[in-house]
C-alpha cells in the first residue's frame, strides 16, 4: 500500500506514537575534509577512481556539517 505525502497526517498516529530518527555520518554530514576530522574507509574508497558509479562520492552529501543548526530545528519539527 502506498500512502502520499498529502495523506499523511501527524494526528493520524496514536497520541503513544513514538517518532524516531537516525542517520549515517558519511551519507548526511559532508564536509569530509574540514577542520581536521581525518579521512575515513569510505572516503578512501569512494576517491578511488572506479570503485564507485559515476565516481561520485559523499564529500558534500546532506553538508549537515555546515547545516547542523537548520537540522536540529527539523528534528524538532517532528
Amino acid at each position: 500500500m502506498s500512502v502520499s505525502q498529502a495523506e499523511l497526517f501527524r494526528g493520524e498516529f496514536s497520541k503513544d506514537f513514538i517518532w524516531g530518527c537516525a542517520s549515517s555520518a558519511y551519507q548526511i554530514e559532508g564536509a569530509w575534509n574540514a577542520d581536521g576530522k581525518g579521512v575515513n574507509i569510505w572516503d578512501t574508497f569512494s576517491h578511488t577512481p572506479g570503485k564507485v558509479w559515476g565516481n561520485h562520492n559523499g564529500d558534500v552529501a546532506c553538508d549537515s556539517y555546515h547545516k547542523y543548526k537548520q537540522d536540529v530545528k527539523l528534528l524538532k519539527s517532528l
